[in-house]
């Protein structure tokens, strides 16, 4: 069975990682949301988040944004994507396509843990198994 994580706890571990404002989508704009909804829309449909995610990505570094509110812009965006990976147990197309574009995301990232962090996020997802990752710590059985 395939683990699920909690949206708030990949948003802890990126707004720490990022270690920036918790207003940078006001700062920002263009709006990562219309690509979410492409993402989510295209279920088990190869190559529908991938290109989207890569024009926005694009969009985002010629917004010329200050670098905290860059890096928060681009957590926002992988928590985003990693919610859709997270709606159901089944492994789909569309996880291989999140993953994907959840590690093109994090090419984008300046500080290299954020990097790797994302890429690490994009990876498990991938990989459609259980897991557990150096970067999400699961919560204690209290």
């Amino acid at each position: 069975m395939r683990a699920l994580l909690s949206r708030s706890t990949i948003f802890a571990v990126a707004l720490l990682l990022s270690g920036v404002s918790a207003n940078a989508q006001e700062t920002a704009s263009i709006s990562m949301q219309p690509t979410v909804n492409v993402c989510a829309s295209g279920e088990g449909v190869a190559g529908t988040c991938v290109p989207p995610t890569g024009t926005y990505l694009s969009g985002l570094v010629a917004q010329n944004l200050p670098a905290a509110d860059f890096s928060q812009s681009l957590a926002d965006f992988v928590i985003a994507l990693a919610a859709l990976a997270q709606a159901d147990a089944a492994c789909t197309e569309m996880d291989r396509e999140i993953s994907e574009s959840i590690k093109l995301a994090s090419t984008y990232a300046i500080d290299p843990v954020q990097r790797a962090s994302f890429f690490e996020i994009g990876d498990t997802i991938g990989s459609c198994g259980d897991f557990q990752t150096a970067a999400i710590t699961p919560a204690s059985p209290n």
